[in-house]
Parts: C-alpha cells; sequence; structure tokens
C-alpha cells in the first residue's frame, strides 16, 4: 500500500521519527515529488542560577516548565530532556531545591502518571545506572520527577531521551560545554535568566547547525504560521 499510494504523490508528509522516515523512503516517489520529515528531534533547557534564587514567582517559573514538559509527556520535540544550570557554584544547590519542589508540586496535582510510563522510567533509571557511571539519580518525594545527575555530559545524551518528568542535569561553568555535544539533532534551546541575543549569539557564533531556536521557558511549544 505505501508503494502505491508514494508512486502518485507530489508531496509526501513523514512524521514519526528516523526509522519510519528511513521505512518509508523505501517506497519511491515520482521524480519532481518531495518529502517533508519530521525525524526525531532533542531539546534542551539552560538556567541562570543566579537569577533563579531572588525569584519572587517560583511557581510561575515551575509553572512555563511544567507545560514545555509535562503537557505532551516530554513527547514533543521541543521538550527539554537536559537542564544545564549556569553561573555561580553557591547558588547552584539553593536554585534547584527551590525549581524542583516548586516543579514537583504542580505535577504531583496535575500529572496523571500512567502505570506503563512510570514502569519506562524506573526501567530507563535502572538502564543508565548500569551503562552511564557517571550518572547518580537526585532524591525525589516520587516518581513524578526523575532527575539524573551528569557528572559529565555523554557524547550520545540524544540516546538518553526519555519520556514523563525524565530530567537529565548538569553543571556547567560555561555554555562553550555544549559546543561539541550540540548535533542535528538538537532542535530548542530554552532558558531562564538568559539574554536571548546572547543565546542567539552563542549559537551562530559557533555555527552549532542543530539549535534552530532559542526560546524562554514556557514558550517553547509557541508556534506561528510560518
Amino acid at each position: 500500500m505505501g508503494h502505491y499510494f508514494s508512486s502518485f504523490c507530489d508531496v509526501r508528509v513523514i512524521w514519526g521519527g528516523d526509522e519510519t522516515i528511513e521505512d518509508v523512503r523505501k517506497s519511491a516517489i515520482p521524480a519532481r515529488s518531495f518529502d517533508v520529515c519530521f525525524a526525531e528531534r532533542y531539546s534542551l533547557c539552560v538556567i541562570n542560577v543566579d537569577e533563579l534564587v531572588n525569584e519572587q514567582d517560583m511557581a510561575s517559573v515551575a509553572r512555563a516548565f511544567y507545560n514545555d514538559t509535562y503537557l505532551f509527556d516530554q513527547n514533543a520535540c521541543t521538550a527539554p530532556h537536559l537542564v544545564v544550570w549556569l553561573r555561580s557554584q553557591q547558588n547552584k544547590q539553593k536554585a534547584k531545591e527551590l525549581f524542583w519542589d516548586a516543579v514537583q508540586q504542580i505535577a504531583r496535582i496535575e500529572y496523571d502518571l500512567p502505570a506503563v510510563v512510570a514502569m519506562d522510567k524506573l526501567m530507563a533509571f535502572c538502564r543508565e545506572a548500569i551503562e552511564t557511571p557517571q550518572v547518580r539519580r537526585e532524591p525525589t518525594v516520587d516518581n513524578t520527577i526523575i532527575r539524573m545527575c551528569l557528572e559529565e555530559i555523554p557524547d550520545d545524551v540524544v540516546a538518553m531521551r526519555r519520556l514523563g518528568g525524565y530530567i537529565n542535569e548538569y553543571d556547567a561553568h560555561s555554555l562553550d560545554e555544549l559546543i561539541p555535544l550540540v548535533t542535528r539533532k538538537f532542535q530548542t534551546l530554552a532558558s531562564y535568566g538568559m539574554e536571548q541575543k546572547e543565546l542567539q549569539d552563542f549559537v551562530i557564533g559557533h555555527r552549532l547547525v542543530g539549535i534552530d531556536r532559542c526560546v524562554p521557558i514556557g514558550r517553547t511549544l509557541d508556534f506561528d504560521l510560518v
């Protein structure tokens, strides 16, 4: 059936990930036809802890992150899977506690954690604990959030993409640590407490072809007509 419809289509839209794209492309299309493909993408978030510790409305910041992450079970290409903490070391622990406590308060009330997702998160944690020695799990109140702290970011961090509130975290000294990691699989760079121009200049200046857009947290799902 796929061969039949592909044989006379003008435009073929393929949505479903890298394996789906590879499979559908086995069916030939006419010479002047073309594909529009939605491949697997990976997004991340950077947070300025020096700004976060002085935030007067942490609930709104947590709500913004919750909307980016939980509304589609982290399935959206725009959903952050890695949170990178920036700026002074002395503020990082306090910022994390304030932020994650606020996020978890929302998630415990509003997020419906299916049993299959809870089991998938547990299995993912066990797998990463075995395969990735530089990772440890941070304690949380329950399974609505799983926080995996990375001592260093693996080259294949994209493969550590999980669902349902499964977050990898990394304490960075500067944005430069992200340069060797960014591939064409990256998409959205969300941020808190950072100047958008600083992030855009960073991406353009280092020719990071994998990051398509820089937006504040809470805006990752925003789209326009173009």
